[in-house]
């Protein structure tokens, strides 16, 4: 498990950097916070840099009253095995009353990256997905649908000719986890 220390409020904690330290729960819990923010589908605007585009998305989750909630999926107080929904809240009701201007800003930069880093790498990570769950449907002998009956994106992903701005979308193969295992 790649965990990373860092510290809040005087208190350690571990940044969870990979998939393998995600539980199916958290996933879920993860995609749940997600959905209803708007956050499952993003464009970059026409002449959006990363700047405005991590300060919008920032934006985004906080209006959505996600942040904390966010945050508290992807990360567990050192002393603590393994993530819980409990763990999560605890850690969510910390994470709100911190008053350090170092601690708020290290949340910022947690949140922008996760973010960034999902949305960067989502759309690569959603059409392997797709390429993954059409082999496995392919050689499932017990499948009454084949990959060619599979709806949506092919496993070749967009064309170079598109000229729309960027789109990712967490559903149906995508995740928050699979751009955290990425670099």
């Amino acid at each position: 498990m790649a965990r990373e220390p860092f510290t809040l409020g005087g208190r350690s904690f571990v940044r969870l950097t990979s998939t393998e330290d995600l539980f199916a729960e958290q996933e879920d819990h993860i995609q749940g916070l997600l959905i209803p923010a708007g956050l499952d589908e993003v464009k970059i605007g026409a002449g959006e840099d990363a700047d405005a585009f991590a300060r919008r998305l920032i934006l985004q989750c906080s209006t959505a009253g996600v942040t904390f909630q966010l945050l508290s999926a992807l990360c567990v107080p050192s002393e603590v095995e393994e993530w819980t929904l409990q763990v999560a809240a605890e850690t969510e009701a910390f994470m709100r009353r911190l008053r350090d201007e170092t601690d708020k800003q290290c949340l910022r930069e947690m949140l922008t990256g996760v973010l960034l880093k999902f949305f960067a790498l989502g759309i690569s990570s959603l059409y392997g997905s797709l390429s993954a769950s059409e082999s496995r449907t392919e050689g499932d002998p017990g499948s009454s649908q084949s990959s060619s009956a599979t709806a949506g994106p092919t496993a070749a992903g967009p064309t170079s000719s598109e000229s729309s701005p960027a789109t990712t979308s967490t559903a149906p193969g995508g995740s928050l986890a699979d751009g955290l295992s990425a670099t």
